[in-house]
Parts: structure tokens; sequence; C-alpha cells
């Protein structure tokens, strides 16, 4: 199913800081479509973003 205007929208507002399994519940979509649009639109998660998923999944080994 093509994805609608809205859809690019939201998933271009909130990809560089959100989980992609949040954007997917958001946007109705799995989260490999996501990711798939994502790449293909050219987006990117911010530094931060991918700077306080590393530092968590470094927690959750650790905690383990």
């Amino acid at each position: 199913t093509p994805w609608n205007d809205v859809q690019i929208r939201a998933l271009k507002m909130a990809y560089s800081d959100t989980p992609n399994k949040e954007i997917a519940k958001i946007v109705g979509r799995t989260v490999y479509e996501v990711t798939k649009q994502a790449k293909k639109l050219g987006l990117k998660k911010s530094e931060k973003y991918l700077k306080e998923t590393r530092i968590n999944n470094l927690k959750k080994k650790r905690n383990g």
C-alpha cells in the first residue's frame, strides 16, 4: 500500500529522535516498512538519539 502524505509527514517529523517501533504504531505500518521508507527518503537518526540508544543498550547488557 502506498504511503500517504500524512504518514510521510509524520515519518519525517519523528524519525530522527523516535524509535521505529513507536513510529510504526503512529503511522499504522510495520517497523520494516518504516525503516525502508526512511531509507528511501534519506532520513537519519540524530546523533543524540543514537548516543542515548547505545548507552541504554550497554546498561541493559550490564544488568542482563
